[in-house]
């Protein structure tokens, strides 16, 4: 009852707060918008919690179920996160539209987040549940026939992240060299993100690395939102990669 009780009562206060202060604004208006996405992946972010929790999904437990919930989850998490920096960002710069930020590159940049996010819980899990006692060891079981199934999905998430790195990268240094636009931030997160990535990898997987690692992934995330907001509010933003 104490597990599922305490993310039930900061839920419950964490929306309280979320509306009292949206409640000001039309029922159509930008912030109330966003307010009810945010509303949505709070609350899925609960249940999909308390699911995991009541279903013994933890652990060794290596399940189907176990399997498709952890990357719901986590995609689930980016999704909070997105929704909570895109109102704060409409609210300190009281923005009343931001219709332009969702063109092919953000779809395409986002999917590729996620997507990374998704095979970067699969991996972690794998590592968990069949853990290498070396990085060649861990590298051969990768490509080997025999091992399990969530073994040879590990080598989605260095291929995902690499190319979304890579054409994050460069759709940052267009920016700024079209548009003036600082993304030194953006550029230094995706570096460090990188370097964390080889180094866990190399390391055979360290768990404050992995943590390091998915916490700058999460800052990642949130100063790509930002810069790709503030484009919007310019309406500067470029039409391919």
């Amino acid at each position: 009852m104490h597990l599922l009780g305490l993310p039930g009562l900061e839920m419950d206060v964490e929306l309280h707060g979320i509306f009292a202060k949206t409640r000001k604004f039309q029922k159509d208006a930008l912030v109330r918008t966003v307010t009810n996405y945010l509303t949505f992946f709070v609350i899925f972010e609960a249940l999909i919690g308390a699911v995991i929790v009541i279903f013994e999904w933890v652990g060794l437990n290596s399940s189907l179920p176990r399997i498709i919930a952890v990357p719901i989850h986590l995609v689930n998490t980016f999704g909070l996160l997105g929704s909570y920096a895109i109102l704060y960002k409409i609210l300190q710069d009281d923005l009343q539209n931001i219709k332009n930020m969702f063109n092919k590159n953000f779809l395409l940049i986002s999917s590729l987040f996620l997507l990374s996010g998704a095979t970067g819980s699969i991996t972690a899990l794998a590592d968990v549940l069949f853990p290498s006692a070396s990085f060649v060891e861990g590298f051969l079981a990768d490509f080997d026939r025999t091992s399990e199934v969530l073994t040879r999905l590990r080598i989605l998430h260095p291929i995902i992240s690499s190319t979304l790195s890579i054409v994050l990268y460069v759709y940052a240094t267009g920016i700024r060299k079209k548009y003036n636009v600082s993304v030194k931030p953006l550029q230094i997160l995706i570096l460090i993100a990188v370097f964390l990535g080889v180094i866990n990898v190399l390391s055979n997987i360290v768990l404050p690395l992995s943590i390091l690692h998915l916490a700058i992934a999460d800052f990642l995330w949130i100063s790509y939102i930002y810069v790709s907001i503030d484009i919007s509010k310019n309406n500067l933003f470029i039409n391919s990669l």
